[in-house]
């Protein structure tokens, strides 16, 4: 793992991430094209290639997904977030191109599109 992971228990997440959202649900490491779904957390591993996360098709009010950057990549090879016909703070993906970015996205139906909501 990159020196930005810690293990607490059975939990596995970045150093910079809250403590509270963390415990809240697991990181999972991706390292290919994935459709994430409501509470996923993905450390997404663009080492090799980049590629792309395709958020949920039908989100709900709140729903959310953490994204942080598994191996120090992103700037090398982005990572590119589809809104799967939602928008992302009013674009239909967002290309994440830093390196040891972290941030979870929450949905908002009376916005109609994923905001990004902290790290």
């Amino acid at each position: 793992m990159a020196e930005n992971y810690y293990s607490n228990g059975d939990i596995v997440k970045p150093s910079g991430i809250n403590e509270l959202a963390a415990r809240s649900f697991d990181w999972t490491v991706k390292t290919t094209t994935y459709t994430a779904v409501d509470r996923d957390q993905v450390m997404a591993d663009t080492s090799s290639a980049a590629w792309t996360l395709t958020l949920p098709s039908s989100p709900a009010d709140g729903n959310m997904v953490g994204i942080a950057d598994a191996d120090d990549t992103f700037a090398d090879n982005n990572l590119t977030v589809d809104g799967n016909g939602k928008n992302i703070h009013g674009d239909s993906t967002l290309v994440v191109d830093v390196k040891n970015a972290s941030f979870f996205l929450r949905y908002s139906s009376t916005q109609g599109e994923w905001r990004i909501t902290g790290i």
